[in-house]
């Protein structure tokens, strides 16, 4: 009996010990994994998202970056925000205004959203057939226009150009996804598309080679409606001549900035080493042979439109770098 009850005692000690194995293995693994909230198929943010994490999961050891595709800018906003993403793509205006007023649903200015970088420029692209009657923004008054998922950061820089213009309540927005946008413009069911996104888009480029396409100019119309002294944090923009098959002429736009954020409670020094790890002279050429929207992705433009405060450990690697 004696011996059964020893025997026991080294089983139970033997269980116990396996189990906080499991256990302190399991918080480990949670520890050193970050969730990276991208965007939608066929858009900028989750293919950008998706190399920035191989950057970071083959140059840190021990860490693992798992990218998660959502609705775009303010939802990755709304995530980190709430601790269920750490790092995210966003908007640089959509951070700035959530930060300041909030969102328009409750006006409660979003917390611990931080700012790591700006990783390159979102330009407004307004899309249409090349035989489409339309040739200016006003034109598209009683027509239906893809704007992207309802809340994404394309959707929102719609309304806010189209108020601006005084002719949001004369379209007709159709909240869609990028890919299923452009599809619907080729069957005829939408009579533009609207992007905001790095150029070129790769989807778009891909999808250019087969169907003549033609950029409305966005320009002019923003400088006419005030467009940049109600939303200071857009900045004109050009789309060079042959970014496009067929694109004959430069198109001039608008542009915002894409910001990699992370929630103010992620490891300071993880952040550091991860800035390192993006921002070397190896890792930017990746990032602009693989994703050429990054193109102008740099140390020197790192900081460029950031309208939120830093995260410590971006504060850190920013001071070093200057």
């Amino acid at each position: 009996m004696r011996r059964d009850t020893q025997q026991y005692g080294k089983i139970s000690a033997w269980l116990l010990l396996l189990f906080v194995l499991i256990v302190s293995g399991g918080c480990e693994n949670r520890a050193d994994t970050l969730l990276l909230g991208g965007g939608p198929r066929g858009g900028s943010f989750q293919g950008v998202a998706e190399e920035l994490a191989g950057i970071i999961n083959e140059s840190i050891a021990g860490t693992t970056v798992s990218v998660r595709s959502s609705g775009g800018s303010e939802a990755n906003l709304i995530k980190v925000s709430q601790g269920r993403l750490d790092l995210g793509l966003v908007y640089s205006g959509d951070a700035y205004l959530a930060e300041k007023f909030g969102l328009e649903e409750n006006g409660q200015p979003l917390g611990n959203v931080t700012a790591l970088a700006r990783v390159y420029g979102g330009a407004a692209q307004l899309v249409v057939l090349n035989w489409s009657r339309i040739g200016s923004p006003y034109d598209l008054r009683g027509k239906r226009v893809a704007i992207g998922g309802s809340r994404s950061g394309t959707a929102l820089s719609a309304k806010r150009f189209f108020s601006s213009l005084g002719i949001w309540q004369d379209i007709i927005p159709i909240h869609v996804g990028f890919a299923m946008a452009m599809e619907e413009l080729i069957r005829g069911d939408v009579e533009a598309v609207w992007l905001l996104s790095g150029y070129p888009n790769e989807y778009l480029n891909n999808l250019s080679l087969g169907t003549a396409l033609r950029h409305i100019e966005l320009l002019e119309p923003a400088r006419a409606s005030g467009f940049f002294q109600a939303f200071p944090f857009y900045a004109e923009a050009t789309i060079p001549a042959g970014t496009y098959n067929g694109q004959v002429l430069a198109v001039d736009t608008f542009q915002d900035a894409v910001l990699l954020v992370a929630h103010s409670r992620v490891d300071e020094s993880l952040i550091y080493r991860v800035l390192g790890q993006i921002f070397n002279d190896r890792s930017l050429k990746r990032m602009h042979v693989r994703r050429p929207e990054a193109g102008d992705m740099s140390l020197g433009k790192g900081l460029e439109g950031v309208r939120i405060g830093l995260h410590a450990g971006a504060e850190r690697f920013w001071t070093e770098s200057r």
